[in-house]
C-alpha cells in the first residue's frame, strides 16, 4: 500500500476570523472564527519547542440517554482504532513517525473534546490531524473487534489483580443507586451488550458542530503560520449553529455511613480507603480549605501512622470540592498495611482527623502545605500544560477566569479556623470505609522477608 502523502487532501478553506479579543493580563488572544469556533492563544517561552493545545465543547454523555448510553460507554475509547480518512491506525503511525505529533479526541460525562501536543515545525500536521478526527473518523467494525478481543484478554489477568478487585466490587457498591453505571471494566457480557455504530453515529454527531467547540494553544506560537492553520483546519470545520451544555444526569452514589471488607488475594496485604463524600453547593474558600485539608492531613495521618503504629508503607488523604455538573466534595485517606493492622489503624487515622476537628491542624503543618504549594505554583506558572487547563477551565464551570493569576494570595489567606472549620462540616458524615483484606487462611501464609514495595494510593471522584 503506498504511503500517505496527506491525511487531508489538500483544499481551499472559506473560514475567516469574525472576531479578535485580547486579553493584557492573561496574555490571550480569542478569535471567534466564521463557523463560531473560538481559538484561545497564548504565545509563550518555556519550553523551546513545544505547543500544547485542548478543544471541548460541553455536552459529553451526560446528554445520551441512559439505555444508549450503557450500550456505549465501553466503546468510545476504542473508536480511534479505526483510523482516519481510509489510513488505519498502522497507517497513521507510520504517517507520524518521526513528527512531533499527538492528538486524542475523547467524549467524556460532560465534554466532548480532544487534547494535543506537537511543535512549531509540525504544527500544520497536528491541525491537518485535528481535522481528520473532526470530519472523516473511519467506521470499521474489524479494528473495534480486534480492540474488544484484546481488552477481553486483559481483563481476566486485572480482575485477579486484589487492587484492581477491590477497585471494581467498591464502585458497584458505591454506584448501586445509578443505572448508568454498569462497571468500572467491561465485562463479556458489557462487550456483547455494546453497540460500535451507535457510539460511532454519536461521536460524528458531536465533533460535527465545530461552532460549539473553544479551542485552547499554548506555545512558542508563530502567530502569521499559526493563524493560517487556524484558517485552514478550524474555520473550515462543519457546524451545525446548536449550543449545547453538559445536564446533571440526577444519579449520585449512595449516602449515609457504611463500612466494607472485600477479600481478595492470598498475600498478606492490605488497603484501607476511608471517604467522606457528599452534595453541597460549591464554594471557592472551601474548596481551597479542603483541598489544603487533605495535604494537612496527609503529613499528620501519615506521620501518625507511619511512625507510632509503623504499620504502613506510602498512602495518603486528599480533599476537594467539584462544581460539574453538580456541587460535590470528597475527602478520603487511604493506605496499604498489614492486614493484622488494618482495624487497628483505621481507628487510628479516624482518631487523628478527629483531632482536625476538634482542635483544626498545627500552625506548622498548615505552614508547611502553603510553602509547598507555592512553590508548585511558580513551577506550574511555566508550564504550557498548566496554563492550557487554566484557560479552558471557565468554559466549564463559570469559574473566575483570572483565578490562574490570583491563586498565590488565596493559598496565603488561608486560617487554621478555615481548615477546621470545613473539617467539622464535612468529616462528621457520609463515610465509607472500605477494606481490601486478603482471603481467608492468610494468617497461615508465611510471610516474606522485608516489606512489600510501596503503593501509591489514591481514589478516583
Amino acid at each position: 500500500k503506498a504511503t500517505i502523502k496527506n491525511l487531508v487532501k489538500p483544499f481551499k478553506s472559506e473560514g475567516k476570523i469574525a472576531k479578535t479579543e485580547t486579553d493584557e493580563k492573561l496574555g490571550t488572544t480569542t478569535w471567534t472564527l466564521s463557523n463560531g469556533a473560538k481559538v484561545t492563544f497564548k504565545k509563550t517561552d518555556f519550553k523551546d519547542d513545544e505547543i500544547v493545545f485542548s478543544a471541548r465543547s460541553l455536552g459529553g454523555n451526560s446528554l445520551i440517554p441512559d439505555a444508549d448510553f450503557n450500550k456505549t460507554q465501553f466503546a468510545y475509547q476504542a473508536l480511534t482504532e479505526a483510523g482516519v480518512n481510509g489510513a488505519s491506525k498502522a497507517d497513521l503511525t507510520n504517517y507520524l513517525a518521526g513528527k512531533q505529533v499527538s492528538v486524542t479526541p475523547y467524549i467524556s460525562s460532560t465534554l466532548e473534546g480532544i487534547y494535543g501536543r506537537t511543535n512549531q515545525k509540525d504544527l500544520s500536521t497536528a491541525m491537518e490531524l485535528t481535522y481528520a478526527y473532526f470530519t472523516g473518523l473511519n467506521y470499521s467494525p474489524e479494528a473495534f473487534n480486534a480492540y474488544k478481543m484484546k481488552q477481553s484478554a486483559m481483563l481476566n489477568n486485572l480482575l485477579s489483580n486484589p487492587q484492581t478487585y477491590f477497585a471494581s466490587e467498591h464502585a458497584k457498591f458505591t454506584n448501586q443507586k445509578n443505572p448508568r453505571f454498569i462497571g468500572i471494566l467491561p465485562l463479556e457480557k458489557d462487550w456483547a451488550a455494546t453497540d460500535y455504530k451507535k457510539a460511532y453515529d454519536i461521536y460524528k454527531e458531536k465533533f460535527g458542530n465545530a461552532g460549539n467547540f473553544h479551542f485552547y494553544f499554548v506555545g512558542n506560537i508563530d502567530e502569521v503560520k499559526f493563524k493560517n492553520e487556524v484558517l485552514q483546519y478550524i474555520a473550515s470545520l462543519p457546524t451545525t449553529g446548536k449550543t449545547t451544555n453538559f445536564k446533571d444526569t440526577g444519579y449520585r452514589s449512595i449516602s449515609g455511613d457504611h463500612t466494607r471488607v472485600y477479600k481478595k488475594g492470598k498475600d498478606p496485604k492490605s488497603m484501607v480507603q476511608i471517604v467522606y463524600s457528599g452534595e453541597t453547593p460549591y464554594n471557592e474558600k472551601e474548596a481551597l480549605a479542603l483541598s489544603a485539608l487533605g495535604e494537612v492531613a496527609t503529613i499528620k495521618v501519615i506521620e501518625k501512622l507511619r511512625e507510632d503504629e509503623s504499620g504502613i508503607y506510602g498512602g495518603g488523604a486528599r480533599g476537594g470540592m467539584y462544581k460539574v455538573p453538580y456541587g460535590n466534595y470528597s475527602f478520603s485517606v487511604s493506605f496499604p498495611c498489614g492486614p493484622e493492622n488494618a482495624d487497628k489503624l483505621t481507628k487510628s487515622a479516624i482518631a487523628e482527623l478527629q483531632k482536625l476537628i476538634e482542635k483544626g491542624p498545627e500552625q506548622k503543618d498548615l505552614d508547611k502545605y502553603k510553602e509547598g504549594e507555592l512553590n508548585d505554583y511558580k513551577t506550574d506558572l511555566k508550564d504550557n500544560n498548566y496554563w492550557v487547563n487554566a484557560l479552558s477551565k471557565n468554559q466549564l464551570d463559570g469559574s473566575d477566569k483570572y483565578d490562574i493569576l490570583n491563586y498565590q494570595e488565596k493559598v496565603k489567606a488561608l486560617t487554621v479556623k478555615d481548615l477546621q472549620d470545613v473539617a467539622k462540616k464535612y468529616l462528621t458524615k457520609n463515610r465509607v470505609i472500605a477494606t481490601l483484606m486478603p482471603e481467608d487462611g492468610w494468617e497461615n501464609t508465611k510471610k516474606e522477608d522485608g516489606k512489600p514495595a510501596a503503593i501509591k494510593a489514591s481514589v478516583t471522584n
